[in-house]
């Protein structure tokens, strides 16, 4: 009687390795974000530094 958890329970059974996938992917995606968001504001600064024209959208709509 050694069924998967995940058809009774809807949890996947405990795996270290697929705890660690996971655990990489979200980190990997954060730091991506975090890339973005670290481009943008280098953006911006720029564009307020040359006195407020740059090439980023509004969000004033």
């Amino acid at each position: 009687m050694n069924e998967d958890k995940s058809e009774t329970t809807g949890q996947r059974p405990d795996d270290p390795m697929l705890d660690h996938a996971c655990t990489m992917r979200i980190t990997l995606a954060i730091a991506r974000r975090q890339n973005e968001l670290d481009l943008r504001l280098r953006r911006i600064e720029q564009a307020l530094k040359l006195g407020g024209h740059a090439n980023f959208p509004s969000t004033d709509e």
